[in-house]
């Protein structure tokens, strides 16, 4: 294992971690929602072990928590997944060249929504 990927599998860790104490889990209790030993959570919260997808996917469906919180800022910067809505709003209205939108209140709020509702998914 590198250290790229140790240093990645910690960050996992402490995100499952934190994630599952805010859900006021114990080990145990998140190993049985998941069917894995506490063993596996320890190692996975440790970073010693880096849960499968499927396993994600799992966690995600039983803390009600989406997949970035799990893999956590890294992976969203090195992804260039997060954006500020607003600098993200001028940028799509400047890209489709809309001046006329500019002078219109209301369809700039639909713009804006509509643009925070895409970038959410």
């Amino acid at each position: 294992m590198t250290e790229e990927e140790k240093k990645y599998y910690a960050t996992i860790g402490n995100n499952i971690k934190r994630l599952r104490e805010k859900a006021h889990l114990k080990q145990e209790g998140l190993s049985e929602l998941l069917g894995l030993s506490r063993t596996s959570i320890v190692n996975i919260e440790k970073g010693r072990q880096c849960p499968n997808l499927y396993l994600i996917i799992k966690l995600t469906e039983a803390l009600s928590i989406n997949i970035e919180d799990v893999l956590g800022e890294a992976y969203i910067k090195k992804n260039n997944r997060k954006l500020n809505s607003s600098d993200s709003v001028e940028e799509k209205m400047n890209q489709a060249n809309l001046d006329e939108l500019k002078d219109s209140p209301d369809s700039v709020n639909k713009l804006r929504n509509f643009i925070r509702e895409s970038i959410s998914r």
